[in-house]
């Protein structure tokens, strides 16, 4: 019976996170309540008061044991093929295979993944979705080239290459705000630097949350600039949000929440490309006036991470966008890859909330 139990584990392990999905399919908030405020808080404080304090990333650790397992399978089949038949020893090799990734499959959804039943982050806040026209869109646009100018002419670039400092800085204002929405907030989220450089630039990636290590991960090769946004982005996903559009506003929030210029130019510049793109597609024209309208010096970041990109070319761009978007989707973000640029609505909806009481005051810019 245990042996059969030991064989079989991946299978009764699947078994059991399919009915876990088929309550919270039924129970919805009470099921994602009991799963985030029990369980998934549980993971995540004991990561982040041990795991946590290690001085790299528990992923390496991880990604150790995986190969190990491996080869430890590898080592078996080889050991079995001397003294079964073929057919078997192969037989047992995929059992064991199949197990290991139904299993991994199935540690997902305990580890994290049970979080995809959360409410939305505007039903959540009782925000109302605002109609996007091309006007509201225009003054969004100028108003961010207005903003990204403004908070480019007060940075000092010298106080934004500190990985530690960032990471600390933006915990602290993220943790601020997800109290402030009255969000449960767990432990100390992490999000470490991997190396080697341009690992995940080269799959069209910036940066992952793995839950199998409990910690956020950024391409060391980004640019300096893009990296607080981005890791303020991993960290939201650390706190238990799914949805990507939600990481990319919740991010941006988080940049702007802080006193450190540098940090709030990285969201600023970060939403601006996000309308950038949008509008070049909508407003090809209106596109090339708000880039002529930045700063000399804002045009020269773009350049530079742009340039920075470069240096990593993509591999197999196509295999990675097609496999994402499935996941996506699978996990009911009907807007797949596009669920990013959600960030204009999401920022549009809280300016015509209740609970935006931050102001941003423009100042004359003249060019640099």
């Amino acid at each position: 019976m245990v042996e059969n139990l030991k064989k079989y584990f991946g299978i009764v392990l699947l078994s059991f996170i399919l009915f876990l999905h088929g309550i919270g399919m039924l129970a919805g908030n009470t099921f994602v309540g009991i799963y985030h405020g029990i369980f998934f808080a549980t993971f995540r404080n004991v990561y982040d008061h041990t795991m946590g304090y290690l001085p790299f990333a528990f992923f390496y650790l991880v990604l150790m044991g995986w190969v190990w397992s491996i080869l430890r399978m590898w080592w078996k089949f080889k050991k079995e093929k001397k003294t079964l038949t073929s057919r078997k020893a192969y037989i047992n090799g995929s059992r064991r295979m199949m197990n290991g990734l139904l299993c991994l499959f199935s540690l997902f959804y305990i580890l994290w993944g049970f979080n995809y039943y959360r409410a939305d982050l505007m039903t959540y806040q009782g925000w109302k979705e605002v109609e996007i026209d091309h006007h509201t869109l225009s003054q969004e646009f100028t108003w961010v080239t207005q903003m990204v100018n403004q908070t480019r002419s007060k940075c000092e670039m010298n106080n934004i290459s500190n990985w530690e400092t960032i990471e600390d800085t933006l915990r602290k204002a993220q943790t601020d705000l997800l109290i402030q929405w009255k969000y449960p907030v767990h432990g100390r989220v992490r999000v470490r630097p991997l190396y080697p450089k341009g690992s995940l630039l080269r799959i069209s990636t910036a940066g992952f949350y793995n839950p199998f290590s409990f910690e956020g991960h950024v391409d060391l090769g980004l640019h300096p600039l893009s990296r607080p946004f981005t890791i303020a982005h991993e960290m939201a996903h650390g706190y238990g949000f799914t949805d990507e559009g939600e990481c990319n506003f919740i991010g941006l929030l988080t940049c702007l929440k802080t006193s450190k210029p540098e940090i709030n130019y990285s969201g600023w510049l970060s939403y601006w490309k996000y309308l950038y793109f949008d509008m070049k597609e909508k407003n090809p024209d209106l596109a090339k006036i708000e880039y002529n309208n930045l700063i000399q010096v804002v045009k020269d970041d773009l350049k530079a991470i742009r340039a920075t990109s470069d240096q990593y070319p993509d591999i197999f761009p196509f295999i990675r966008d097609v496999i994402y978007e499935f996941y996506l989707k699978m996990h009911g973000v009907e807007d797949g890859l596009e669920s990013y640029s959600a960030i204009t609505n999401l920022m549009l909806s809280y300016k015509n909330s209740s609970q935006y009481s931050v102001k941003y005051k423009l100042e004359n810019i003249s060019d640099q």
